[in-house]
C-alpha cells in the first residue's frame, strides 16, 4: 500500500498527461511552455488551498501558535504531525539609529554626515529574476 504522499505524487504525475491537451503540444518550445504553465497554475492553486486549510486549522483552536523561538509539534493525528518553527525576530539596519548613536557618542559626528556616508557605501547587489507565465 502506498503512503498518502506517494499517492498524491503519483496522481500529480498523471496530471500533466491526462488533464488537458496542451494547445502547443506539437511545437517543442510551446510544449515546454505549456508544461511550465500547467505546473505554475497548479502551484498557485495549491498555495491558496494550503493557506485556506491552515486558516481552518487555526480557527478550530486545536493548538496555540507559539511566540518563543524554537521548533514545536503542535498537533497530531493518527497519520500526521504539524510542526511549527518560530525564528528569532529579524534585526534590520536603520541608518538613522546609527547616525543618532554617532551623534550622541564622544565623537559627535553630525547625523547628516553619517547618513550621507552610509548612502555612499552602498554597493550594487545581485538582480532578482521573477518568473511569470500567462496564457495568451
Amino acid at each position: 500500500m502506498l503512503s498518502y504522499e506517494a499517492t498524491i505524487v503519483n496522481e500529480l504525475k498523471k496530471l500533466g498527461v491526462t488533464l488537458a491537451k496542451n494547445p502547443d503540444a506539437k511545437d517543442n518550445t510551446g510544449n515546454l511552455l505549456g508544461e511550465y504553465f500547467l505546473w505554475k497554475v497548479v502551484s498557485k492553486y495549491a498555495e491558496a488551498q494550503e493557506e485556506t486549510a491552515y486558516k481552518k486549522l487555526l480557527e478550530t483552536a486545536l493548538f496555540k501558535v507559539p511566540t518563543e523561538p524554537g521548533r514545536y509539534e503542535v498537533a497530531h493525528s493518527k497519520s500526521f504531525t504539524l510542526s511549527l518553527t518560530v525564528t528569532q525576530p529579524i534585526k534590520r539596519f536603520d541608518p538613522e539609529v546609527l547616525a543618532k548613536k554617532f551623534k550622541d557618542s564622544k565623537y559627535k559626528v553630525p547625523e547628516m554626515y553619517t547618513i550621507e556616508k552610509i548612502d555612499e557605501a552602498k554597493v550594487p547587489g545581485n538582480s532578482q529574476v521573477r518568473k511569470d507565465i500567462k496564457e495568451v
